[in-house]
Parts: C-alpha cells; structure tokens; sequence
C-alpha cells in the first residue's frame, strides 16, 4: 500500500498539478475519460466486423441518464428485463 501510495505521488508529479488526474481520479473516473469513452468505444472481435456497417452508419455513444432520471434507470434495471435468470428459473425451461 506504501509503495502504491509513492507511485501515485511520484506520477501526480510528473504531469502539470493545473490538469489534475487525466483518467481517474482515486475511484471516479474524469471528466477527460468520460469524453474519450464517449467517442472511442467500438468493442469488436476483430477490425473486420466494420466492414459489416455501411460506410455512412453513425456509430453513437451509449446513453448515460442525467441526475433526475438516475432512479428511473434503476427501476428498469431490477424489473427483470435484463435480469440473469437464476439456475431455479432455468430449470422450467425445455
């Protein structure tokens, strides 16, 4: 834990104190990281599924919901729509 701590003195150091963390930030990601996550993610097996999307398609970022809309979000995530079934529920199905 020492040596985690020097490192991250060492390296905060070496870069302009104005500019802050550039990724992360003890556990929370930056505002820099958030943009370049935006605009940077296509996860793909391999550069050659591109050629699956037309060349005019519009890649967008996926949407992250504003403050208010935060417990909305949540509620659509525990109503069981993208739940994993547990092995129990797994079990009826043939």
């Amino acid at each position: 834990m020492k040596e985690r701590h020097e490192l991250r003195s060492v390296t905060k150091n070496l870069f302009n104190p104005q500019f802050g963390s550039i990724f992360r930030t003890y556990h929370n990601p930056t505002y820099f990281s958030r943009r370049l996550c935006r605009f940077s993610d296509l996860y793909m097996a391999s550069i050659s599924c591109l050629l699956n999307y037309d060349l005019q398609f519009t890649f967008y970022p996926r949407r992250t919901p504003l403050q208010h809309e935060a417990p909305l979000w949540m509620d659509q995530l525990c109503t069981g729509c993208m739940k994993t079934p547990f092995l129990e529920e797994m079990v009826h199905i043939r």
